[in-house]
């Protein structure tokens, strides 16, 4: 079809992977563990103002702020830390783990480079850093911070997880599992190596195996949204509309901010010709982005429904827009 022809084009021009995820985020608070912050950030908040000079309290409400995804509020707490302590390393560590998490990546590069000078030998720091190198283009550079610390460290889980990570994105599927699979027999509960070895499995064509492991790292931890997303893909790929629906709306319920799930469950709902309900996702994967992505599964979607000039106008909306963004799985 003309718009399926367009769409493809654009994603051989752009050369790019299907969206993955890879463990980059943490778990999303629960309900309990949100009113749990409250208290502490209301007694942290109260130690501070009759503690002000002590870093340690702005790193650990910092701390807090990142929890929460709140990285601009743990980004200030972690400064006022180094203002306070200028060879405060685990000040320095956190600081760089909020600016990746802001996309500030050559400052992020900057603080880890500060902490691992204060603390050569902190293995958590090395991870972070290696990762970020990556993230700028310098995977050779990264890959070799990451199994230098591993020499010094073989049970690091964190390095494990990060080296394998870089691996996964280059390609290196066999290498990446082997370092992911270690780093859960250190820690059987480390999730986010679980559900990387389901990504490793995913893009192996295993999707079985792949199923598995993202089940195992929903069992550890139920509100890992990217478990359900890929999952999602996955019973998806298998002609299980259904339990895709249900798994990509349980990643909506996790993080109703996502717009890559909202297209995706969008693209479900037309597969099973409920009209109304697939205009509703993808206009309001729109809504939260206007971008290429959102454009081109909107123009999917209007296809699947049988509206060709509608998903023509979408096509080509989308061509004004640039490059792919995260690539929604279509």
């Amino acid at each position: 079809p003309l718009y399926s022809s367009a769409a493809s084009d654009v994603y051989k021009r752009q050369a790019v992977a299907l969206f993955v995820g890879c463990g980059r985020e943490d778990a999303e608070p629960s309900n309990t563990e949100s009113a749990s912050h409250i208290e502490l950030l209301t007694s942290l908040n109260e130690r501070v103002v009759h503690s002000p000079n002590n870093p340690d309290l702005h790193v650990e409400r910092g701390q807090l702020y990142y929890k929460q995804r709140e990285y601009q509020s743990a980004l200030t707490d972690f400064d006022e830390a180094i203002q306070i302590d200028p060879r405060h390393c685990e000040a320095f560590k956190q600081r760089g783990r909020a600016l990746r998490k802001l996309e500030r990546l050559e400052e992020a590069r900057d603080s880890y480079q500060e902490a691992l000078r204060l603390c050569p030998d902190d293995s958590g720091t090395s991870a972070g850093l290696a990762y970020v190198l990556h993230l700028l283009g310098e995977s050779d550079a990264g890959l070799k911070i990451a199994a230098t610390a591993l020499s010094r460290d073989p049970k690091s889980c964190s390095l494990h997880n990060n080296r394998g990570l870089i691996l996964l994105e280059l390609d290196r599927l066999g290498e990446a599992l082997k370092h992911f699979e270690q780093a859960n027999a250190i820690d059987p509960e480390y999730h986010t190596a679980w559900y990387n070895r389901g990504q490793v499995h995913r893009l192996n064509g295993e999707p079985e195996l792949a199923l598995r492991y993202y089940d195992r790292t929903i069992q550890i931890e139920p509100t890992y949204w990217f478990a359900w997303a890929n999952r999602g893909r996955v019973h998806y790929s298998l002609g299980q509309t259904a339990l895709a629906i249900e798994d990509h709306s349980q990643a909506i319920a996790i993080r109703p901010d996502k717009y890559i799930e909202y297209a995706n469950r969008g693209r479900r709902y037309a597969d099973q010709g409920r009209r109304d309900l697939a205009l509703r996702d993808a206009n309001k994967a729109i809504q939260l982005k206007s971008c290429t992505d959102t454009y081109l599964a909107r123009g999917w979607i209007h296809e699947q429904l049988g509206d060709k000039d509608a998903a023509l106008r979408d096509c080509l909306h989308a061509l004004q827009l640039g490059p792919l963004l995260s690539l929604i799985h279509i």
